[in-house]
């Protein structure tokens, strides 16, 4: 038996409070890291809240935690997705809002998923001796929040659009996801 099949073995599955319990640490961190960059203008907390989304999207390097909370309790989250500017929204699964368009750099179209990866990958987890195009663009590019004569901020493209992320993930698990917190506790 390998020291992996004896870590296996140790382990135990996570009932439904765990589970709805990691969700909402990693939603207090992003809320928290969305705080420190909005209210304080600490903008390198973007890069440990593109880890905590990438834990909750992304298929082949997070925990898609939100897919595992969607098959668990037999949901189906729905995001919002802008379709026609200013206001006109539809509602997407999981997948088809994180993998859809956040912005062209350079001719190159970037999928939300793509935005958290690449901020993850190059600054979170580990420093690369080449960095992708991307890094070096996206701070040249200063996107206005809310209201720019009230907050003040201009952020970087890629952290503009990780806050975005992190707010509409944020708004969808505290409307849809709160009442499945209140039954696993009971």
């Amino acid at each position: 038996m390998t020291s992996k099949d004896k870590q296996k073995k140790k382990r135990k599955p996570v009932d439904d409070l765990g589970l709805l319990s990691e969700l909402n640490r990693s939603l207090y961190l992003i809320g928290h890291y969305s705080k420190q960059i909005l209210e304080e203008k600490k903008t390198v907390f973007g890069i440990p809240m593109s880890v905590e989304l990438r834990r909750l999207y992304s298929p082949d390097r997070g925990d898609l935690l939100l897919e595992r909370i969607e098959q668990r309790f037999d949901i189906k989250l729905k995001f919002p997705l802008k379709v026609k500017p200013p206001d006109e929204y539809e509602q997407v699964s999981v997948s088809e809002y994180i993998n859809s368009l956040a912005f062209v750099s350079n001719s190159v179209k970037y999928s939300k998923m793509d935005v958290i990866n690449l901020v993850a990958d190059q600054r979170g987890a580990h420093t690369d001796d080449e960095a992708d195009v991307f890094h070096y663009t996206s701070p040249f590019v200063q996107l206005p929040w809310g209201n720019p004569a009230k907050t003040k901020l201009l952020l970087p493209q890629d952290l503009h659009c990780l806050l975005s992320i992190s707010q509409v993930t944020y708004g969808v698990a505290d409307k849809q996801l709160r009442v499945l917190t209140l039954k696993a506790k009971k």
